[in-house]
């Protein structure tokens, strides 16, 4: 290719989403490197989160409310642990997404049979808040809910998802602190 065809030739765009995703992801990704190195939680962790999240593009008033909420949080469940944060901010995060509103599912839903729905994924990605706002959609629907504690090695998982059961007014039941899974689901079911 001659010099004046590699100088005038067109060059590729660059998407400006694709741009802003990335560095919302790359301030994002920040957020773990500093929950996992802060050894407390204090003004000066949550000034960092404040800066990672208006980096990632996200408005300013939005952020100060969601530090308002993630410290209400923090002090209702007397969190002193940052590497503890990561699930609570998900969840934070999905509650002011929702701003109260219900989930619209497609999930299928048999009025003749017992129906079971199994979250399972990594942890962060908002698993529990999706449990609660679910049941309360089904109980809104009329459907008698149970919502069952299976992730019985993660500390506080029992209580957190028992908090949502609470919040959507459905039934739940757990049983203590690393019980096998699988036989606290199978003795849910025989409710």
């Amino acid at each position: 290719m001659s010099f004046f065809k590699r100088l005038f030739r067109r060059k590729p765009k660059t998407n400006k989403y694709e741009m802003g995703l990335h560095r919302s992801r790359e301030a994002l990704d920040n957020l773990k490197d500093i929950l996992e190195s802060s050894d407390r939680i204090d003004d000066e962790l949550f000034d960092s989160i404040e800066d990672i999240f208006i980096q990632a593009d996200v408005g300013v008033d939005t952020v100060l409310y969601f530090v308002d909420e993630l410290k209400k949080e923090i002090n209702l469940k007397k969190i002193e642990d940052p590497s503890e944060l990561s699930e609570i901010i998900v969840d934070k995060l999905f509650e002011i997404y929702l701003k109260d509103e219900v989930i619209i599912t497609d999930l299928t839903y048999d009025k003749d049979k017992i129906n079971v729905y199994l979250f399972v994924g990594v942890n962060g990605v908002g698993k529990t808040t999706s449990i609660g706002k679910i049941a309360h959609q089904f109980r809104e629907e009329g459907h008698k809910v149970l919502v069952i504690a299976g992730d019985t090695f993660r500390a506080g998982a029992i209580e957190q998802v028992k908090i949502w059961a609470e919040r959507a007014k459905v039934g739940f039941y757990s049983k203590e602190q690393f019980s096998d899974p699988s036989s606290v689901i199978y003795d849910g079911l025989q409710k």
